[in-house]
């Protein structure tokens, strides 16, 4: 489902701060917040700030400092794990033009079915092959708006011309300008985590090479080798854009006449754009300042820095010099030749560039030892800064620092940072600098900047101000400055949320906060009940009361301030009359490990509990992540208590593996419960298998479905899931101990049996089958029938009761006591009731129609309503939908149908096809049934009574408390008085009074 999101952005004037974060001297400030994953910023000339998302949507920053969101091509981007929109460019000559440039990975449903009459724009499907994209987009500069007609692509025109897209991650990159003006782009190798020869069956590759987005080998060009099946060796391919950067013609997205391996009679293929190859997933890249030529006819577009991702044992900083450069990935990672690269390595590949010696990277790093070279020989880092070393697993790629605002050791440096989102580590998020010889591009210095950079993804320095500023996976824009003047307090306070019962007494702590220039903080508590404010200390304590038990919610806030006047504010919430939602199981209490053969569903489910708020009312957030060493991988979030997501096999090679599920379910006024699940690859071996499922019984069931439970089985080193077998039909994986079953058929006896799967494989014996009868269809206990008026009361046993019944385009109807069956409609099938030649003036039947409709279908069924002023006359009309395994009633006022003075026909046609039934019941004119009195009065006298009528036989009616009805003798309403005895509701505080009768 593609959503898309309003973001509320706050300058922030006072945000975090901490002296231990950063070198002495910078802070680093909120910038912007709310975002939901952003990926990058950029700036323009004028200090616009530029921000893309994830999920497809640009935001500007403008002039006044308002956001805008410009663009969202989210219908178009995937989403699923590290997939997204990831690069960003503004043109070279962007104010003047309003060119803007966007890499990023395709949907594949969009790729296959977007401009197909079957398109639907909330549909999807990410976990499949599909292609990378550029294109681009024109800014009216004027009010910095974005026509979609604008959009020109430039590479991905179709599958056969795009990044090959085959895995979750190591997909596109980043995007910038030369200073010839060609526009370059990164991709990486797009495989398994592991080093992949193809064949992985966790990839997409057999999807692939069915549509073409990989090439196969050419039956009619035996001595080519064209098969780009070869995993993470495309990367070694001038044929494949995997691995790459790329350099391109940014009016035209083909390659560049200049480039290494052009071919001038076919400039779109891949190695007429390839410039530089063998990178695993080169993120993010940035350009030299003052390096290369200004005619692309030179192939000199400047020296590129860029941060290849490694695998299990280096991160890499890569200095592009020139086209065709080989940093060596797969057969090298970091300095030095991989782990046993050469048994992945295809044979008799001529058409490989794999290098014997590979161009090695300006500096490497993992755990410690990182190395650079110095004076032409490798070195360890802490040569050139004895008390620092670089440690990290996901580089990020960086900027050159061109601004003024840092000291002047810092200016013209490189920066480049480390990602981390495990939420582990306090010391792998960070961005410092390094110093480079211009002429060798070697390491001459390093300096720490900042030791907090939390979850870093991108980097950009402001032209105006000269701040640097960076994106922040977890929803933020910093900006980090050098300001030696007075510096915000940084506000801490013991519990950010309170909740009990009316009256509540908390006690705030705020104790525990800092001024960085050590002064005496003072505090002002606002407690947000209308309550006089308190100034003083750190630790009041505050009674919150509410009128009634009423679930109610206050915002404090607590503002420190320090000698100079500078203060920060923070919030706390206190919930008064409510308690959090209780989380009592969920689908993966049982489950620690998992078998680590194939790719595995993960059912997510959750039993939830909350005292002050209905289940229904709950809102739910299902995250799940495969985490790597110290970053993750994210899937998309789920908002449905009824979710899941794959697991494939990891290796077990030392590194840490594992994924992570976050369940937070909330209540009506934000009070939540979070729960945390790990889940592990076995790297056991095992040979014992699960017990067997015992106790399988169906604990509910309806006409068309049922509900299975059993008990859990026991295993040495885990279950993972339960196979539930539908005996003859079909076989469905769950990892919980119950299941719904659906799409079943009344009256019908089903039969099933369950065994359990263990973490490694292994399956247990299949439990003792259970049968099971499915319900009748229970239709709705409704009154007698009235088709226009009381003209027809019969039961509906059969066609011949009704003359005026008939349908149109179908036999597969039938009459079930007074309701009509439809056995598998077609798309014009018609129900039309008639009432001859006398028509009905709607006036007398208010407000207007009303009928059921059961749709035995597992999907929504559109039909159609039309009222007919005489029965060879069109009349005016209304679609109507049937929900799935529900009675659905309506009651259509005539307003609705454009206020037709009179009735004499009235047809249900029906506007798709199913293969369930269709079921309708009561159709009929409203006469005001369900009768209430308005005011105290005379039976006899109709102006009391709603639709300005005396009561009928059929009719429920209320009289309602304080209200009192009295009914006279030898009056009209004696016979309707006596038919009302069993369905007259007198409320308490009402008089009914039959003393004159």
């Amino acid at each position: 489902m593609k959503k898309n999101h309003f973001f509320v952005f706050l300058l922030l004037l006072s945000t975090y701060y901490s002296a231990f974060c950063q070198v002495s001297g910078f802070q680093d400030n909120i910038f912007a917040s709310g975002f939901s994953s952003v990926n990058g910023i950029t700036f323009d000339t004028d200090g616009r700030c530029y921000a893309w998302e994830k999920d497809g949507q640009v935001w500007v920053r403008l002039l006044d400092g308002q956001w805008r969101m410009i663009l969202n091509i989210g219908e178009e981007v995937n989403i699923q794990t590290d997939c997204g929109l990831k690069g960003f460019a503004l043109d070279p000559n962007f104010l003047t033009n309003g060119y803007i440039y966007l890499l990023y990975d395709v949907d594949r449903y969009f790729l296959l079915n977007y401009g197909t009459p079957s398109y639907n724009p909330n549909g999807n499907d990410y976990a499949n092959a599909s292609i990378g994209r550029i294109t681009r987009y024109t800014v009216n500069l004027t009010d910095f708006t974005v026509p979609t007609s604008s959009r020109l692509v430039l590479l991905g025109k179709d599958k056969y011309d795009g990044f090959p897209l085959l895995a979750e991650t190591h997909n596109t990159g980043a995007l910038l300008f030369g200073t010839d003006g060609t526009l370059l782009a990164s991709c990486g190798e797009s495989t398994h985590y592991t080093i992949d020869n193809g064949y992985n069956p966790n990839t997409y590759f057999q999807q692939a090479i069915y549509d073409g987005i990989l090439k196969t080998d050419n039956p009619a060009t035996p001595s080519i080798n064209e098969d780009d099946n070869v995993g993470a060796w495309r990367a070694q391919m001038v044929n494949s854009l995997n691995g790459k950067i790329i350099r391109i013609n940014p009016a035209t997205g083909e390659g560049v006449p200049s480039n290494p391996f052009y071919d001038a009679s076919n400039p779109r293929a891949a190695k007429s754009r390839v410039w530089a190859m063998g990178f695993r997933n080169g993120f993010r890249m940035t350009l030299k300042p003052n390096t290369g030529a200004h005619s692309p006819s030179e192939a000199n577009p400047g020296t590129i820095y860029i941060g290849d991702v490694g695998g299990s044992l280096k991160e890499e900083v890569d200095v592009v010099t020139q086209g065709g450069q080989n940093f060596g990935w797969p057969r090298y990672e970091g300095m030095d030749e991989g782990d046993s690269p050469i048994i992945y390595y295809p044979n008799n590949r001529n058409e490989f560039l794999v290098p014997f010696t590979h161009r090695k990277p300006m500096l490497d790093y993992r755990y410690g030892g990182s190395r650079a070279y110095k004076n032409g020989q490798l070195t360890n880092v802490k040569s050139f800064n004895p008390n620092f070393d670089i440690e990290g697993t996901c580089i990020i790629g960086g900027v050159f620092y061109t601004g003024t605002n840092f000291p002047s050791e810092y200016q013209g440096t490189y920066l480049f940072g480390n990602f981390d989102n495990s939420g582990n580590s306090t010391t792998l998020n960070w961005i410092h600098s390094f110093s480079f010889n211009n002429n060798s591009d070697e390491l001459e210095h390093i300096k720490p900047l900042n030791y907090m950079a939390n979850g870093v993804t991108a980097m950009a320095v402001n032209p105006v101000n000269g701040y640097l500023y960076y994106a922040s996976y977890v929803g933020s824009i910093r900006e980090l400055k050098y300001d030696t003047g007075n510096q915000p307090p940084v506000v801490k306070v013991s519990k950010e949320v309170y909740w009990g019962a009316s009256p509540l007494a908390v006690g705030f702590d705020a104790s525990t906060s800092i001024d960085p220039e050590g002064g005496v903080l003072t505090y002002r508590w606002n407690f947000g009940d209308g309550s006089p404010i308190v100034v003083g200390g750190a630790t009041p304590t505050h009674t919150f009361i509410a009128s009634s038990a009423v679930p109610t919610t206050y915002t404090v806030s607590v503002e420190a301030t320090d000698p100079l006047g500078a203060s920060t504010t923070k919030t706390i919430m206190v919930y008064l009359n409510n308690t959090p939602p209780v989380i009592v199981s969920t689908s993966l209490d049982h489950l620690g490990i998992y078998a680590n053969r194939e790719a595995s569903y993960v059912a997510l489910r959750a039993t939830v509990s909350d005292t002050e708020t209905s289940s229904n009312q709950l809102s739910y957030q299902w995250e799940s992540a495969l985490h790597h060493n110290t970053h993750n991988h994210p899937n998309p979030v789920s908002h449905s208590n009824v979710s899941g997501f794959m697991m494939t096999p990891l290796p077990c090679d030392g590194n840490t593996y594992f994924y992570r599920v976050t369940l937070t379910v909330s209540d009506l006024q934000g009070l939540s419960t979070k729960v945390i699940k790990d889940i592990y690859p076995s790297c056991n071996g095992d040979s014992i298998p699960p017990s067997i499922p015992q106790n399988l019984v169906a604990s509910t069931k309806t006409d068309s479905t049922i509900t299975l439970t059993w008990n859990a089985s026991s295993d040495n080193q885990g279950v993972l899931q339960y196979e539930v077998i539908n005996i003859g039909i079909d076989t469905t994986y769950t990892s919980d101990t119950t299941l719904l079953v659906t799409n079943l058929t009344q009256e019908t006896t089903y039969s099933f049996k369950v065994r359990a799967m263990d973490i490694n494989g292994l399956y247990s014996v299949a439990s003792d089958s259970l049968a099971v009868l499915t319900e009748p269809i229970h239709l709705p206990v409704l009154g007698d029938e009235y088709l226009f008026r009381d003209a027809i009361v019969a039961p509906w046993t059969s066609q011949s009761s009704f003359e005026r019944l008939s349908f149109i385009s179908t036999s597969n109807f039938k009459i079930e006591n007074k309701v009509i069956r439809l056995d598998s409609p077609i798309n014009g099938d018609e129900i039309s009731f008639v009432y001859g030649d006398y028509p009905l003036f709607t006036e007398d039947f208010l407000p207007g129609i009303g009928f059921w409709v059961y749709n035995a279908g597992e999907s929504s069924f559109n039909f159609q309503l039309k009222v007919c002023p005489k029965t060879t006359v069109s009349g005016d009309s209304i679609q109507l939908t049937a929900l799935p395994q529900k009675w659905n009633y309506y009651l259509i006022p005539w307003t609705s149908l454009n206020n037709p003075v009179r009735v004499a026909k009235v047809s249900l046609q029906m506007m798709a096809s199913q293969a369930a039934s269709l079921y309708v019941d009561e159709l009929k004119l409203v006469h005001c049934a369900n009768m209430a009195t308005v005011k105290s009065g005379n039976w006899d006298d109709p102006t009391i009574w709603s639709c300005g009528r005396i009561p009928m036989a059929t009719d429920s009616v209320t009289i309602r408390a304080n209200d009192t009805i009295t009914v006279l003798s030898g009056t009209s309403a004696t016979l309707w008085l006596l038919n009302l005895l069993g369905s007259l509701n007198i409320e308490s505080g009402a008089v009914f009074d039959m003393k004159s009768y």
